[in-house]
């Protein structure tokens, strides 16, 4: 009887730790979207531009959460800004808060940061758009009030 041959597959270490890689992120991607909170559509069809105030998560004390003010060109804006106001509140870990420069019909621009919540209580993030034309400045402000408790966090969105 003839002795069996084995065969073995090798496959590259790198490979295997890029599919391992992909695995963990696509569950972080889930989880981030599945818990992606979506601000009411506060379009005003009579402005030149739109203003979106938008968080992956509801914050939760010591935890941080990516927030984003974003400003969105309809017409074209020669001189534009995006800040957000970080309330009491909240720390800003990492991130800008702030953005100017002109935007043209189609164009967006975003300012990205991290915050977390400093304790339990009543706290707010305010994203203020200007938009300068020729005849005129425009300004939108759109903010969210965060109520967070130990055991919960509810999200109270406005337009100011």
């Amino acid at each position: 009887m003839a002795p069996r041959k084995c065969i073995h597959m090798r496959i590259p270490i790198p490979l295997l730790l890029a599919a391992g890689l992909m695995v963990i992120i696509a569950a972080m991607a889930v989880q981030l979207f599945s818990s992606y909170v979506t601000p009411p559509d506060f379009s005003d069809q009579t402005k030149p531009f739109e203003t979106k105030l938008v968080a992956m998560s509801p914050p939760r004390p010591g935890a941080a959460v990516k927030v984003g003010a974003f400003a969105s060109a309809k017409e074209r804006c020669t001189d534009a800004s995006v800040v957000a106001d970080v309330g009491e509140g909240f720390e800003v870990l990492s991130g800008e808060t702030e953005w100017s420069g002109g935007l043209y019909p189609g164009d967006s621009k975003a300012v990205v940061f991290i915050a977390r919540a400093r304790g339990y209580g009543r706290f707010s993030i305010v994203a203020h758009v200007e938009c300068r034309r020729t005849d005129a400045l425009l300004t939108d402000t759109v903010e969210y009030v965060y109520d967070v408790g130990r055991e919960w966090t509810t999200v109270e969105w406005r337009r100011l």
